[in-house]
């Protein structure tokens, strides 16, 4: 087919081709290379909304949370300090605290079953009638932080579901 060309025709004619697909295989690879940092920077973008998005719903949630866990503080002691309103030193001292109750009440306190009732729980113990109604106030607070702080987290994790739909 090419047989009419001289030597040194072909030996052009090999130079230009390759000198076409040279250059045809570094358009290619230019426009590649642009595509890929297109669509990189796209990808940049998506996950600076998501981030911010992530940043906005975090601030709220910490904010509605901290709002609360100060609600629960503040009644908390309120509670504590009205507890000798309610439960007067008259009251404590006719109220007998048996040993088989403080060790009840410590063992609920570590999630451990106390030892069978003995003739020693049968004693009265040292605690009066207020430090059992004060340190319910205190673990009644402490539920509470940790409840909201679980439906803190419930909601942080519903919000930021949202944003990655």
């Amino acid at each position: 087919m090419l047989s009419f060309l001289r030597p040194y025709e072909w030996l052009l004619f090999l130079i230009g081709m390759s000198l076409l697909a040279v250059g045809l295989w570094g358009f290619g690879h230019r426009e590649f290379r642009k595509g890929v940092l297109e669509q990189l920077g796209k990808d940049k973008a998506a996950a600076l909304v998501v981030q911010t998005k992530g940043e906005v719903i975090t601030t709220k949630v910490e904010t509605r949370y901290l709002t609360r866990v100060q609600v629960i503080h503040d009644v908390g002691a309120t509670i504590i300090k009205k507890v000798p309103v309610y439960v007067t030193h008259e009251d404590s001292s006719r109220c007998v605290i048996n040993n088989g109750f403080v060790q009840l009440w410590n063992g609920a306190n570590k999630m451990l079953l106390p030892n069978t009732t003995t003739a020693a729980n049968e004693g009265t113990s040292s605690v009066i009638l207020s430090d059992v109604a004060s340190q319910h106030a205190v673990e009644a607070e402490l539920y509470h932080n940790q409840t909201e702080q679980l439906k803190a987290l419930q909601g942080w994790v519903r919000e930021e579901q949202k944003v990655y739909k």
